[in-house]
Order: C-alpha cells, then structure tokens, then sequence
C-alpha cells in the first residue's frame, strides 16, 4: 500500500527589507520545524532561509520578497522558497553566483570560496550560497517565473518604476534539503 504524499507550509509570507524581521523569520522557521520534526540541523536551514531573504532584498526591485517553506513529511525535506522581483541585470548576476556556487564538490567550493572572501578587498561574495550547500546539504535553484505573480507587486510603487524596473522579471530561488 502506497503512503499518501504529506506536504505542509508553514510559512507563505510578503517580507521587506527590515533585517529585525528576517531574523524573526529564522527564528521562526527554526522552531516550527524542529517542533515538527524532531531534525536537528533546523539551525543551519533557517539560517538558509535567512541568506535566501537577504539576498531577495538586495536583488529585488522593491527591497521585498515572498517566503514559503515547506516539509515533505515522507521524503523528511525542506523547502525554503524566496520570491522576487528583480532586474535583468540582478538576474544575470545571481544567475552566475548560483551556478559559481553549485559547481564541484560543495565542501571544496565553500573553502575556496572562504579563502577568497577574507583575502579580496572587494567583499561581495558568494559565501552565504556556498555556506547553505556546504552545510545544509541543500540545492539551491533559481527560475524566472514566466508571470508576475500579484503577491509580488508592491502597488505603492508601481507607479515610480524606472525603465529598468518596467521589463524585470519575477525569480524564485529555492534550498531543498534533508531533514536530519
């Protein structure tokens, strides 16, 4: 007999870029599913989910994104999905850190990546998204979404968009990964 597929969300929310909420939403994350669960890696996920939100601020039009995260009670997975809005050229350029990031072995790229961090004056890096493979174990995705979703649009703003915010596209960046 086949088990029936169990899939809950305890998170879908409209977030902006007021850092005292993101880590609330850690915070969050981090107790509901360790109380669902039992798994005791819940720390390094929501801190996952944090370096998911911080970057959908930095990369969004807006300063805002959208959060869901779900568990897989079967499979014991979770998915953190961070949505935004974001320019053609923040698009490019998240693009490339992800696939930076999710080249090689996980353990060997966050190292070199660690390296690189503390030795460049410049200090931009991709050492949160090589973090959360490296730790988390987790895959990390990015797709631009065919539509805006409505959720997404901030209607206090529509009407201030520059040329560069009128042809952006809506992203989802997701971490899957197990629950231990």
């Amino acid at each position: 007999m086949r088990t029936k597929e169990r899939s809950i969300s305890f998170i879908k929310v409209n977030f902006g870029p007021y850092w005292d909420n993101i880590a609330v939403t850690r915070r969050y994350i981090d107790n509901v599913v360790h109380n669902e669960t039992g798994a005791v890696n819940t720390k390094l996920l929501s801190a996952g989910a944090s370096e998911l939100m911080e970057n959908a601020c930095k990369y969004s039009c807006y300063g805002s994104g959208y959060i869901s995260v779900s568990i897989d009670q079967n499979q014991k997975k979770l998915k953190i999905q961070v949505q935004n809005i974001a320019t053609s050229e923040a698009i490019k350029l998240l693009k490339k850190r992800i696939d930076t990031v999710s080249q090689g072995d996980a353990e060997e790229t966050y190292m070199e990546m660690l390296l690189e961090a503390y030795t460049k004056e410049f200090k931009q890096s991709q050492l949160g998204l090589a973090k959360i493979r490296y730790e988390c174990k987790a895959d990390i995705q990015l797709e631009i979404l065919d539509e805006i979703p409505a959720y997404l649009v901030n209607p206090e703003k529509k009407d201030t968009q520059s040329k560069e915010v009128s042809t952006a596209r809506a992203i989802s960046v997701s971490i899957e990964s197990a629950l231990m």
